[in-house]
């Protein structure tokens, strides 16, 4: 059954266009008659007593769920009295399936963004007491916006966990996707939130290396992830290469035995966030400023998250290479004292340092970690420490008036942004600024102009 644009169903939609086809029917964009919001249809096509049932079983489950990473059901009801369907927001923007036909392999930063949305979607849905059983990348949208919101779709082979019930169908047909199942899944045998947790490893693994273990989807390919162990990953050397903490916890999340896997999805999203703070930057420079990624707190001194290598922020240096540059004196004068006294190298980079403490609960957010590793814009790396701090680093160059500029819109949009809740000190770093692989690590302390900087945040 295809509907056509115009087409008024369950007395308060009207059908817009037609959108995609899979095995259960036909989605559709539609909008609200009277209220104008856009929604999306999904007309069941076969319409068997199982498949309905199975339909009507997906519509309940979902609207079990509701939080921002998992799409919501609006609606349910016959079209023309006889064929269901199904309404849940719209969402526009692309499948995590069509970005990686589009551009290979991801960034690790990126993959780590979207996975760590697919687990906290998955998180909602499985303390709703369901298993996905298809999670897949065409299973999962990424909503267009600044930044993007990751959404869990399709529960179409749901079923309410502790539900006894057979992976196949009395043919001996595979219900769900076999390039995506976990090896009990594939043999036939009990399965628990850790079979969706799989899922997510391949898909985690897919993003970070433009495939899946074993080379693909074929049969032979997904049998052999039943067996064998999944060989050790080989990334792509045109993105910064993921950490070994990141490495290892996919592979984790691969293991054969479900009693290796990460337990829930929630411990999965905590380890995948401790695993990304690890700088993974060993192949050069990222292509986009890597964002501002939050830690947990530590006593006394927090522990660094993020870093700004020494070769990114010479790379970004407004001014000319062969200038010298403005004078402590002159610096003093525009941005407050100098964070290092002794006088520095005639031919060294002179950084701004800008320091800002923010309200805890908002760097728990990833839009708001995305936000504050880009506000600096192409001239400022920016990253944060602890569960409240954030800095970037600005080199100043011989361009002083570019510098202030460019420090002043910071600070702009930091007081635009969080108001009376954020607070600001900056101060210049003669010669060069990084941090050390000892200092992120905790080997060793941090750079004294970063812990000044902190010395001020923090003072009352």
């Amino acid at each position: 059954m295809r509907l056509l644009a115009g087409a008024r169903i369950l007395d308060r939609y009207l059908v817009d266009a037609f959108l995609d086809e899979g095995g259960m029917g036909q989605v559709y964009r539609g909008h609200h008659a009277s209220l104008g919001f856009l929604v999306a249809v999904k007309v069941l096509g076969d319409q068997s007593p199982e498949t309905m049932k199975r339909f009507e079983r997906e519509a309940r489950l979902m609207a079990r769920v509701r939080h921002p990473n998992v799409v919501s059901v609006l609606d349910f009801g016959l079209v023309g009295d006889q064929v269901p369907c199904i309404v849940m927001e719209h969402v526009d923007g692309e499948s995590l399936e069509g970005r990686i036909a589009r551009r290979g392999a991801l960034p690790w930063q990126e993959a780590v963004d979207i996975a760590a949305g697919i687990l906290a979607g998955l998180d909602a849905i499985h303390a709703a007491a369901i298993l996905h059983r298809d999670l897949k990348p065409s299973n999962v949208l990424l909503a267009a916006g600044a930044p993007e919101i990751v959404k869990v779709i399709d529960f179409g082979i749901a079923r309410p966990e502790g539900t006894a019930v057979t992976q196949y169908t009395r043919t001996g047909a595979v219900i769900g996707t076999p390039g995506y199942m976990a090896p009990e899944r594939l043999m036939n045998l009990p399965v628990d939130v850790r079979s969706d947790l799989y899922a997510v490893g391949l898909m985690l693994h897919e993003m970070l290396t433009g495939s899946l273990p074993f080379g693909g989807k074929t049969m032979e390919s997904v049998l052999r992830r039943a067996v064998l162990p999944v060989p050790p990953p080989t990334f792509p050397s045109a993105h910064p290469q993921p950490s070994p903490g990141l490495v290892r916890l996919m592979m984790e999340s691969l293991s054969i035995e479900a009693s290796g896997r990460p337990a829930t999805a929630r411990a999965f999203a905590t380890r995948l966030s401790e695993a990304s703070r690890q700088d993974s930057n060993l192949s050069g420079p990222p292509s986009r400023p890597a964002p501002g990624m939050v830690s947990r707190p530590a006593a006394p001194t927090p522990t660094p998250a993020a870093v700004v290598p020494a070769a990114q922020a010479s790379s970004a240096r407004p001014g000319p290479r062969n200038s010298p540059g403005p004078t402590p004196r002159e610096l003093a004068d525009e941005f407050g004292p100098t964070l290092v006294d002794a006088p520095p190298p005639a031919s060294s980079v002179q950084n701004l340092l800008i320091g800002a403490r923010l309200p805890p609960s908002r760097l728990t957010s990833s839009e708001e970690r995305r936000w504050l590793g880009e506000v600096g814009g192409d001239l400022a790396r920016a990253f944060t420490l602890g569960g409240a701090y954030w800095f970037a680093v600005l080199p100043v160059g011989g361009d002083l008036a570019r510098a202030r500029k460019t420090a002043e819109s910071i600070l702009a949009a930091l007081q635009g942004r969080y108001g009376a809740m954020v607070r600001v000190e900056w101060g210049i770093a003669q010669g060069e600024f990084a941090m050390s692989a000892a200092a992120l690590s905790g080997a060793a302390p941090l750079p004294t102009e970063i812990r000044t900087l902190l010395e001020r945040l923090t003072a009352s």
